[in-house]
């Protein structure tokens, strides 16, 4: 069974400044160009959430067996969501970036306790 589809090339340049071809596909042939795009973004969006969501806010890594606890690691996983995109638009970075530069920070933090705990081991 063969389905007709309408196929939509996009050329785009990466941030490298290399060219990028995307084809995008759809069974509904009343999508002009333009029409096209901005479903594409939509959807392009939604995508960006589940992403970020799952690799950001460990969403899919609950470690609880209880619905109340499940319920309880999805509502804190949304809301960790929420607080990134409040600071991606206040430090202009993407999710990514934001998780990193926590964990860098984190890191630091946690070695210079680890030195400061040597410290103290060698002058006592």
């Amino acid at each position: 069974m063969t389905l007709p589809v309408l196929v939509c090339k996009q050329v785009f340049k990466n941030k490298d400044q290399s060219v990028g071809i995307r084809f995008l596909i759809s069974n509904d042939f009343s999508l002009s160009n333009d029409d096209f795009d901005t479903l594409y973004k939509k959807r392009w969006s939604v995508e960006e959430y589940h992403k970020s969501l799952k690799q950001n806010t460990a969403i899919a890594k609950s470690p609880t067996k209880i619905v109340k606890t499940q319920n309880n690691h999805v509502f804190a996983s949304i809301l960790a969501y929420i607080k990134l995109e409040k600071l991606k638009f206040a430090n202009k970075m993407n999710h990514f970036a934001i998780k990193s530069k926590i964990y860098i920070a984190a890191l630091k933090t946690a070695f210079k306790e680890l030195n400061d705990l040597k410290q103290n081991l060698t002058t006592a």
